[in-house]
């Protein structure tokens, strides 16, 4: 029998709750993934353009997130595994779970999940996306524009999850429902991104520190709240 207790501990490193339990390449997948986007994007830059700026705190995000996903994942297997749910020879090679796990990792970089399982026209359109917005915000410097690589990140993710079950978000349906839906949502987050730029614009030219103090928490709320219904409406979508 194995620990979900000892699973959960082992996770303090990203993947070790999965080596306690033999999954070997799974916790080869959360380790590697983990190790690479805590340390990319960390200083390119030249004198006032900073190339891609921004994306060493994005991605490091991801490496936080993929370190609690872990340790999730770990703590649900164990169950998983005692009740004989999961076959531990299949897990020990690159089984079809531990693809659509490395994909939807993968797919935190727009279109690179899309690339690694053969969805190359939306891989390409979505790569490419990334790469310009990344570039832009290196010139302009703008919280905004990490926060629009967090949305396109999100999308992604979706995006593959739904194009695997014969669906898609966009570009070629757009008429479907789930295209209509995350549009409202890309709408409202760029809203509520906009509002909390604006205030935290607005606080630089404020000397009452009160205000500034009150703005900044009322833009960082918003931002909170946004992410936090995004979150949500993913948990509800890939319920099973």
């Amino acid at each position: 029998m194995k620990s979900k207790g000892k699973a959960l501990i082992f996770s303090i490193l990203p993947g070790g709750g999965h080596f306690y339990l033999g999954t070997y390449t799974r916790g080869i997948i959360f380790l590697i993934s983990s190790i690479i986007f805590s340390m990319s994007f960390r200083n390119y830059g030249y004198g006032p353009f900073n190339a891609f700026n921004g994306l060493n705190n994005l991605f490091h995000n991801f490496a936080v997130l993929i370190w609690i996903y872990s340790a999730i994942d770990a703590y649900v297997s164990a169950d998983y595994i005692n009740n004989g749910g999961i076959n531990l020879e299949d897990e020990r090679s690159f089984s079809t779970r531990n693809k659509n796990l490395l994909g939807i990792i993968l797919a935190l970089v727009p279109g690179l999940g899309h690339l690694y399982e053969e969805y190359s026209e939306k891989g390409s359109k979505l790569l490419v996306i990334f790469i310009v917005t990344a570039a832009i915000g290196g010139f302009f410097n703008t919280g905004l524009i990490n926060d629009l690589l967090l949305i396109l990140s999100i999308y992604s993710v979706l995006d593959l999850m739904a194009m695997r079950e014969g669906k898609s978000f966009g570009f070629k349906v757009e008429n479907s429902k789930e295209f209509k839906t995350i549009i409202k949502i890309a709408g409202i987050a760029l809203i509520a991104f906009g509002i909390s730029q604006g205030f935290q614009i607005a606080s630089t030219y404020l000397v009452d520190y009160g205000f500034n103090y009150l703005l900044n928490i009322v833009s960082l709320g918003m931002k909170a709240l946004i992410l936090i219904v995004i979150g949500m409406i993913i948990l509800f979508k890939t319920r099973k």
